[in-house]
């Protein structure tokens, strides 16, 4: 029989990849993107389930050191690709690390809804602004790395590796976090983060918009 994720990920899969069909550019590329990361929660399912059953760990263990491990590695290769073989802008390799991160939040909530049964909308927004954006922050972070390694590749192994190393331990702390009796505060951090990390993002894209306004009209009068 099928596993519950692979099914979920086709039902989810077939009408977002009919939409490529629609969609031209840049969204068709984003859209992608999406569709990548619900295709690496799909898989990182199958990894995890596997790793369960040949070591015997406890479900808790291996949520807060070994489920952090092989997805965040899953979710970084189309970004760590996409950035060191197409080299697009900052902000474009941005949004589609975002969508890796909302593509695999999604599946893996639909799944847990599946599994939980009867749920309540405060489970639903739990997940969504806990888990939904964590994984977000996470390929945000990554993706926002690769956009600066890239452009120097004596910090290629170095600098993805530091990059994925972040991720993975932010990922480990929020299942930590959630797991224990101060599971409000996990759910309250990708909130706490996802804010002042997207101020920082964008205070240096309007530095970098004005530097490279001020460039063009120097050139301008000479």
């Amino acid at each position: 029989m099928e596993s519950a994720s692979v099914i979920l990920a086709v039902f989810m899969m077939i009408p977002l990849g009919m939409m490529m069909l629609v969609f031209s550019g840049k969204s068709r590329v984003i859209l992608g993107f999406l569709l990548a990361g619900i295709f690496m929660a799909m898989f990182a399912g199958q990894i995890d389930g596997f790793i369960l059953s040949a070591t015997n760990i406890s479900v808790k263990l291996a949520v807060e050191n070994v489920t952090p491990i092989t997805e965040e590695v899953l979710k970084a290769i189309p970004i760590v690709c996409l950035a060191f073989l197409f080299k697009p802008d900052r902000q474009f390799l941005i949004e589609c690390a975002v969508a890796v991160g909302i593509g695999f939040s999604l599946l893996e909530n639909v799944y847990l809804f599946s599994e939980a049964g009867q749920v309540t909308l405060l489970w639903a927004l739990v997940r969504g602004c806990g888990s939904g954006m964590m994984h977000a922050i996470c390929t945000l972070m990554i993706g926002d790395a690769m956009s600066a390694v890239v452009q120097k590749r004596k910090l290629f192994l170095t600098g993805s590796l530091a990059a994925l190393s972040i991720s993975i331990i932010y990922h480990s702390i929020y299942n930590i976090i959630v797991q224990s009796e101060y599971s409000l505060f996990g759910i309250l951090l990708p909130i706490a983060t996802y804010i002042p990390l997207l101020m920082f993002i964008k205070s240096r894209k309007d530095t970098a918009n004005e530097s490279a306004y001020h460039t063009k009209e120097r050139r301008k009068t000479k």
